[in-house]
């Protein structure tokens, strides 16, 4: 496979990229690239969900092929990656299937998305008028004002959760009756001779088996009455080939 040249910085842009515009598979097919994507994804939050690996399934899964990867780089060091998608002839728009929960870019935490946009419509997509980046969570880019090029169209809010301080001083502050109501459960199941344990899985392998094993014990609750359970054999949309959970075995 040749690689492209890269396209000259915009002159016009204070913001001075060199990009290539690759196959968005190529993101696969070469560790480099691979290694600097999660890299720059850690830069910025280190959203699993945009870990290089969940992208490059996506791609393999739900991409229609017309991907592109572009490749920005300073001083000879890739500081920029977007997986973009064509709209129409002329505009384009970050790849972001349903199950993605954020559009696929990465980059160094130092540079601005408004001026990464404006350098990539500028430059390495030919004769572009529109570049939409899908949603934007303001944790990982935040929100700059509109300008003459540029606007920014409100669309949900995105759940997040700071964790701040000890699991101690997190649960000192819940309600009086919650934590009543916990010290009675522990209490009789402690009388029932039932121990509590907290089992941590992290190994790839071991996720099928837990999904199915909490499909089952949702399936045997309230949620299975009022139709709105999980379980191994009906799912709310179907997982990704190679991710936690895909075509495993139930235990």
């Amino acid at each position: 496979m040749t690689t492209p040249p890269a396209v000259a910085p915009d002159p016009m842009s204070t913001l001075h990229i060199w990009w290539r515009n690759l196959p968005a598979l190529s993101l696969q097919q070469d560790p480099g690239l691979l290694a600097r994507w999660d890299a720059l994804n850690a830069a910025r939050c280190d959203l699993p969900f945009l870990s290089g690996r969940a992208i490059c399934t996506a791609l393999n899964t739900l991409g229609q092929g017309t991907e592109r990867l572009l490749i920005g780089a300073q001083r000879g060091q890739v500081v920029a990656m977007f997986v973009l998608v064509p709209q129409d002839r002329f505009r384009w728009q970050t790849f972001q299937p349903s199950q993605v929960p954020l559009g696929a870019w990465v980059a160094g935490a130092h540079l601005r998305l408004q001026e990464l946009a404006r350098s990539l419509l500028h430059g390495p997509l030919g004769f572009c008028l529109g570049l939409s980046v899908t949603q934007v969570d303001p944790h990982v880019a935040p929100r700059t004002p509109d300008t003459e090029d540029s606007q920014h169209i409100d669309y949900i809010d995105t759940g997040w959760i700071d964790l701040k301080g000890s699991f101690d001083e997190y649960w000192s502050a819940r309600g009086k009756n919650l934590r009543q109501n916990m010290r009675k459960q522990r209490a009789k199941l402690a009388a029932d001779g039932v121990k509590l344990t907290l089992q941590v899985l992290r190994d790839h392998g071991d996720m099928g088996p837990a999904v199915a094993r909490y499909g089952r014990m949702e399936s045997a609750g309230w949620k299975a009455q009022q139709g709105h359970r999980h379980s191994p054999r009906q799912r709310a949309g179907p997982l990704l080939p190679g991710t936690p959970g895909a075509s495993q075995p139930e235990r």
